[in-house]
């Protein structure tokens, strides 16, 4: 029977391995030229299993552990030498604290006595199977709470997590139940009650693989749509260029026939028809597509786009940019910050029943990594309480959302028929 014992140490131990997997590539990107580091893990998983057989000290296979994970750290992925050494003590305090919850959940709530996990037992198999299944929860809450507070930008927030934590108390009540079943038939490690074990580590990996596999699926959704949307807000932009170009070229192209006409008509003294002819040239002035210019493209195009549909509606802009080169905040966050209020206004404005009341001002400044927003537009009561019943609602829960973000403040006035949103962003 002890044969069988070995071949469920051999699957903890693989186990193992996977938990060491989704520690390190939870906080690390693997080094380009190596596109396969299973060379790496398999020698980890080697050296573990033989720490396994030959030395049952925890203390022992901890630092074996912590070593293998600074040595793969360092080899295959790109990483500091100061955070391979914090992230090699912070795997350390986890898997403690996850060795002490299960002993107090054996010792206490099973009672068990912890002697009998140190031998070969269904005891040591039901420790073995909770320690890891902890480990596991733990590293995984723990890696997606830091990976949160380091990049706000995670789509897979720490509460999202949450499912797997049902999981594992489900695992573990499972584990004890089958336990339990083998203490009653024939109280040692049957094949039942082997591969019952081994299928809820099994399927705890499965779990969590999938688990990441939705978790990258839903980032890579997220980063298409804004190449997307950059790449249609680029197009747009690039088509009005043209436009803008060809408008102006035809216009340089007549404008000594303008100016001969303008300066005939002057001579003879017709200064009506000279004024409508001056008045028809600004028209076809105005109507040449407006073109805004920044250090970022992508803004560039989206606030072209927002002052067309602007002109369309007959709303007077009044537009203050001043960017550098280098943003904190993504250009694609920016793009939803600034297309949510610029649509917001729009709607406020295009409520309103007189033209020369309608008008919106925008001013986006940067100062080192701060960036500054205010956004004014005419608004009636009446609308914005409409408004605030459709898209609008949804509209600001985005701009919330990216300001949080990036641990930005908000504010909305509203006075003698002005709606004024601040944003700062530190």
């Amino acid at each position: 029977m002890k044969d069988i014992y070995i071949i469920f140490e051999c699957i903890a131990v693989v186990f193992e391995t996977f938990i060491v997997y989704q520690y390190i590539n939870s906080f690390f990107q693997k080094r380009k030229e190596y596109k396969s580091i299973s060379t790496g893990y398999i020698t980890f998983f080697l050296g573990l299993m033989l720490f396994s057989f030959f030395c049952n000290e925890p203390l022992i296979l901890i630092t074996y552990t912590t070593v293998g994970i600074f040595t793969l750290q360092t080899i295959y992925y790109d990483i500091p030498i100061l955070s391979g050494i914090f992230s090699v003590f912070f795997f350390a305090i986890l898997v403690i604290a996850s060795e002490t919850i299960c002993a107090g959940i054996i010792s206490k709530i099973i009672k068990i006595d912890l002697q009998e996990t140190r031998v070969y037992g269904l005891p040591r198999i039901l420790s073995i199977v909770i320690s890891r299944l902890i480990e596991l929860l733990i590293i995984k809450l723990s890696s997606s709470a830091v990976n949160q507070r380091k990049n706000k930008e995670a789509e897979v927030e720490f509460k999202q997590t949450f499912p797997l934590i049902l999981a594992q108390i489900f695992s573990i009540a499972l584990a004890y139940h089958v336990f339990i079943i083998g203490q009653h038939i024939e109280e040692h490690l049957s094949i039942i009650v082997f591969f019952s074990m081994s299928g809820i580590l099994y399927i705890n990996i499965i779990v969590f693989w999938y688990f990441d596999r939705i978790k990258s699926s839903y980032n890579y959704k997220s980063e298409k749509e804004a190449a997307e949307i950059t790449l249609e807000l680029q197009k747009q932009y690039y088509e009005t260029l043209e436009i803008n170009q060809y408008e102006t070229d035809a216009l340089r192209h007549d404008m000594k026939k303008h100016l001969d006409m303008i300066k005939a008509l002057s001579d003879n003294g017709d200064t009506t028809n000279s004024q409508e002819y001056i008045n028809e040239l600004e028209t076809q002035l105005r109507d040449i597509p407006a073109i805004v210019k920044t250090s970022q493209p992508i803004i560039s195009a989206l606030l072209t786009e927002k002052l067309r549909k602007a002109k369309n509606n007959n709303i007077n802009i009044e537009l203050d940019v001043r960017l550098e080169s280098e943003l904190k905040v993504k250009p694609i966050d920016l793009c939803v910050l600034l297309g949510n209020l610029f649509d917001n206004a729009l709607e406020a404005c295009c409520g309103l029943h007189f033209n020369n009341s309608k008008y919106i001002k925008i001013c986006l400044a940067q100062k080192s990594s701060a960036i500054f927003i205010e956004i004014k537009n005419t608004y009636t009561i009446n609308n914005t309480k409409s408004l605030r019943k459709g898209k609008r609602g949804f509209g600001l829960k985005n701009i919330r959302r990216v300001v949080d973000k990036y641990e930005g403040n908000m504010e909305i006035f509203v006075d003698n028929n002005i709606y004024q949103t601040t944003i700062i962003i530190p």
